[in-house]
């Protein structure tokens, strides 16, 4: 931490370089995770992974495992929730468009009820689209 804190010092542009590495590894985690969940679903329609388990981890990443800020990955996690039947996740899910972190042009509240009318097995048997995943 001193090695960086003295080139800082000696160099104006050490910092404007130290923060932009930090930003550009922490955009790739991000489309890392909002590329992981969508074949989480699929490892749970294929019978892989049991749902519980998928929508435990989830509810992790809906309770501050994932930084509360708008982004595609919000939106990946809300619709891949979706896919599993979020009866667990609801409330999650709901405070989650009230705080404006997912799009509700990517999926809507509306998109939310209709896979929680399909039930459980319609939604992770009918809700997976695979050419996505």
């Amino acid at each position: 931490m001193s090695r960086m804190i003295d080139e800082i010092c000696q160099q104006p542009d050490a910092l404007e370089r130290t923060l932009s590495g930090a930003v550009r590894r922490a955009e790739a985690f991000r489309k890392l995770l909002a590329r992981r969940k969508p074949s989480l679903v699929v490892l749970v329609a294929a019978g892989q992974n049991s749902r519980e388990e998928v929508v435990s981890y989830f509810g992790e990443l809906f309770r501050g495992k994932l930084v509360r800020r708008e982004s595609h990955v919000w939106n990946q996690l809300i619709s891949s929730s979706a896919q599993l039947y979020p009866a667990e996740l609801i409330d999650a899910i709901r405070q989650a468009y009230e705080d404006e972190l997912v799009d509700p042009g990517f999926i809507s509240w509306d998109d939310i009820e209709q896979y929680m009318s399909k039930g459980k097995a319609a939604s992770i048997n009918k809700g997976i689209n695979f050419a996505d995943a």
